[in-house]
């Protein structure tokens, strides 16, 4: 359980900083990647989004968010579940 929470988390994590880098190296986004990576980042980051622009931002901040509550989670999912010695 925890070594599977621990991988989800890193993949995510992966996919969200790959979506930036695609993000600032193709502003057009058309490559056949961004798609998949849309899809697969997306339901990550939409309620971030969703909760930043509400307040104003002009910069898309949800990817740090959600990086940063990412590995909190995976943090105390690691620190609570993980044998103790």
């Amino acid at each position: 359980m925890v070594g599977l929470v621990d991988f989800v988390a890193r993949c995510l994590s992966l996919l969200i900083l790959l979506r930036v880098a695609v993000a600032w190296l193709d502003p057009r986004r058309e490559t056949e990647y961004h798609g998949l990576l849309y899809r697969l980042t997306e339901p990550i980051l939409a309620p971030f989004r969703r909760l930043f622009y509400r307040r104003g931002m002009r910069f898309d901040l949800s990817p740090l968010v959600a990086l940063l509550t990412l590995e909190l989670v995976r943090e105390m999912v690691l620190r609570l579940f993980s044998p103790r010695f």
